[in-house]
């Protein structure tokens, strides 16, 4: 699953290389791509369509949109799988949104999320990472995010150009 700026999100099959499917979303800036833990329901954030796209997997369709962003950027599964977390950009949050029911449960506001890119849940389940620019845009923080609370705790300073994360 590709998230594509120009697109929404792109369908590839790994072992032929061949793209089997396009969630058709022009213009829409699409970000980042969670799966839930089964694989059935792919959570695409679009940027310039101010929402986020739940597809349907197995179809490649969508199944439903979750609305009230304001260009949604990275956005992660919970480990439990309840929850998906995802930064709202220019409202300057990260929004924790129900997998059953698909609506906005809580939001965390802080203004460094203004200039929110990516985030990252921890395997534990226990914080969340975002990644942010720095008011001075001499380099790229981390936001640590204890989910328990839902309140940053911390900070990380990394290297300018640090957006994008991943898990291993």
């Amino acid at each position: 699953y590709v998230a594509t700026e120009n697109n929404g999100m792109t369908v590839i099959n790994t072992v032929t290389d061949v793209v089997i499917g396009n969630i058709p979303s022009p213009g829409s800036g699409g970000q980042s791509i969670a799966l839930n833990l089964n694989g059935t329901l792919a959570y695409v954030s679009e940027a310039f369509n101010d929402l986020s796209r739940v597809v349907n997997t197995s179809t490649i369709s969508t199944y439903t949109t979750i609305t009230g962003f304001n260009q949604p950027q990275g956005l992660d599964l919970s480990a439990d799988g309840n929850f998906i977390y995802a930064i709202d950009r220019y409202n300057n949050s990260v929004k924790k949104i129900s997998t059953s029911s698909n609506m906005v449960v809580a939001t965390l506001t802080d203004a460094r999320l203004n200039n929110g890119w990516d985030l990252m849940v921890s395997t534990d389940g226990v914080y969340a990472f975002a990644s942010v620019t720095s008011p001075s845009n001499a380099n790229e923080d981390v936001l640590i995010i204890n989910l328990n609370t839902f309140t940053v705790v911390g900070t990380m300073s990394t290297t300018t150009g640090s957006r994008g994360m991943g898990k291993l």
